[in-house]
């Protein structure tokens, strides 16, 4: 096995053990457990779609279509991506095939929270490579741990929300994009651009408008390395690709661009594009209690990029100027919503966007470190901090138990201290409390354990359960550390760029 596909295999190694250890092993969200449902009915039955609303928790976020059947609102690719879970668990069921999609058996619960869990690990791994195109293995693998440790990725990777899948795959788009511009085997690449674009808006429609454009600059910009037949596959891919999606939509709303969340019901209330784009841009990127630099000060010096922005080599700039430009259209969209502040830790919205920010920050922190390292660590420690309880307790139940934290407006840091107190109470084994409406959550499994993990829940159940999360946590911690060791070894001079 050459240096660089070794260094890759012990870098995706290390992330795949680092996102089970700190599974939930739950469906931490209402829309992702409509997803889940939609899963296990396509499972049970070969549908997408339900004659009628039934008794289910969440059934009232389903939307009737043209057919006058009813389909979850969100996007297939969680639907896709959860499928698996969802078969295996209906197929062990004892229960009734109907009673398994209202109430989603435990085991695709879990299996989808891991599906979830193994989609960031490949997020990471793909911004490993990305910053591996610029700085060596060493400094490359660093930035990469730093990219879920000190943002707000961590936590939606325990919430299989679906922004999750739009933010890993982010990162797939953002790396072939590179490695088009930098000539890394740029038919492949160019082939993996558009089935990496197709796939991220197969999670997000709502990106859609933006990133495939942006992938069609890089094309055009690399036009002299792509032959014809490599333009007319990757047209090809990307179509097939997105042609799901696209009927998904057309089936649920009559038009194929048209997403489900923006049906009559969506539109006419937290989804209607009524909100003011300044108070959204502040909100999301500003505001004491919501924004994006608030949850992860690190990305400041995402700003430095800007400033050095000629210390940058042209295909970086390219690359930033290019999917710099998607990402403001993105959030100038996402600004004007009129729940821009929809709840989740931070600004969830924006986490398509995260890989994005978190380049420029890559650019600005290597900067940094050589400038004044007590800043950037300073920095880094903050940030680590502010994403610690996310990644250890249910910030879902610490929120609603905690007065304004779910208020987007909020003059103060209300959601961090949320956060933090959770873990403190956790620490001192307190339980959280959980509200009235939110105890018989049969989608979301509500729970106040602490810590809320997979290993510890599997480990609760029995004797059997001990012994799996014993010999699976410990098998995961060794080979994490076994694989993040691996990689600090290689000289930080290896050059992985012309691997």
């Amino acid at each position: 096995m050459s240096q660089r596909s070794g260094v890759d295999l012990h870098v995706l190694v290390f992330f795949l053990c680092f996102f089970f250890l700190f599974s939930s092993g739950r469906i931490a969200s209402m829309d992702a457990g409509q997803q889940l449902q939609a899963s296990v009915l396509l499972a049970v039955s070969g549908e997408l779609s339900d004659e009628g609303r039934g008794s289910g928790p969440s059934n009232e976020g389903w939307v009737q279509a043209p057919n006058k059947r009813f389909y979850q609102a969100h996007d297939i690719g969680n639907v896709v991506l959860m499928l698996p879970a969802a078969w295996l668990g209906a197929r062990l069921s004892a229960a009734p095939a109907a009673a398994d999609v209202l109430d989603p058996p435990p085991l695709s619960r879990a299996g989808a929270s891991l599906a979830c869990a193994a989609l960031a690990a490949l997020g990471c791994f793909w911004m490993f490579r990305l910053l591996a195109l610029s700085w060596p293995a060493r400094i490359a693998f660093v930035l990469a741990v730093l990219f879920p440790t000190t943002t707000i990725l961590i936590a939606y990777a325990r919430a299989a929300w679906d922004v999750l899948g739009g933010c890993a795959l982010m990162c797939g788009v953002l790396y072939y994009s590179a490695a088009v511009l930098r000539e890394q085997r740029p038919e492949r690449s160019a082939v993996m651009l558009a089935v990496t674009t197709a796939v991220a808006c197969s999670f997000r429609f709502s990106l859609a408008p933006f990133v495939p454009p942006a992938a069609c600059v890089i094309f055009l910009i690399a036009r002299s390395r792509i032959s014809l037949r490599t333009a007319l596959l990757s047209a090809a891919s990307f179509s097939l690709l997105i042609l799901p999606s696209l009927a998904y939509n057309f089936v649920r709303t009559g038009s194929p661009i048209r997403p489900a969340t923006a049906s009559d019901q969506y539109l006419h209330g937290a989804n209607a594009l009524t909100g003011s784009i300044l108070h959204g841009l502040y909100g999301l990127f500003l505001s004491p209690n919501r924004s994006l630099f608030l949850f992860s000060p690190v990305l400041v010096v995402s700003l430095i990029a800007i400033a050095r922005w000629r210390t940058l080599t042209p295909e970086q700039r390219q690359l930033l100027a290019v999917y710099g430009a998607a990402a403001f259209a993105y959030a100038l969209l996402i600004a004007k919503m009129a729940n821009w502040g929809a709840f989740g830790w931070g600004p969830r919205y924006l986490l398509p966007i995260l890989p994005v920010v978190f380049l420029a920050t890559a650019h600005g922190l290597v900067w940094l470190w050589r400038a004044s390292r007590p800043a950037a660590i300073a920095l880094t420690l903050i940030s680590a901090a502010v994403t610690l309880p996310a990644s250890v307790v249910n910030w879902h139940l610490a929120t609603t138990s905690f007065a304004h934290a779910d208020d987007a407006d909020a003059g103060r840091p209300y959601q961090v201290r949320a956060g933090w107190m959770a873990l403190v109470s956790g620490l001192r084994g307190r339980a959280l409390p959980v509200p009235p409406n939110a105890a018989h959550d049969a989608l979301r499994a509500t729970t106040s354990d602490f810590p809320d993990l997979f290993l510890v829940r599997m480990a609760a159940m029995s004797r059997m359960g001990l012994l799996a999360a014993t010999v699976g946590g410990a098998g995961a911690l060794l080979l994490g550390f076994a694989s993040a060791a691996r990689v600090l070894r290689i000289s930080s001079a290896v050059d992985l760029r012309d691997a």
